[in-house]
């Protein structure tokens, strides 16, 4: 499982399918178990 979120965030890391990767500087991909029997999802920005 921990390669694939590891994998999931690299490709998160380099997308370039919107404006939002010309300005930014850090990517919030997650935090805490990745074995959680629960994950909270919250909004990120929208692009326009």
């Amino acid at each position: 499982m921990n390669e694939e979120l590891n994998e999931t965030k690299e490709i998160v890391r380099n997308c370039t399918k919107c404006n939002l990767c010309k300005n930014r500087t850090n990517i919030v991909f997650g935090d805490g178990d990745e074995n959680a029997d629960i994950m909270f999802i919250g909004e990120g920005p929208r692009c326009r």
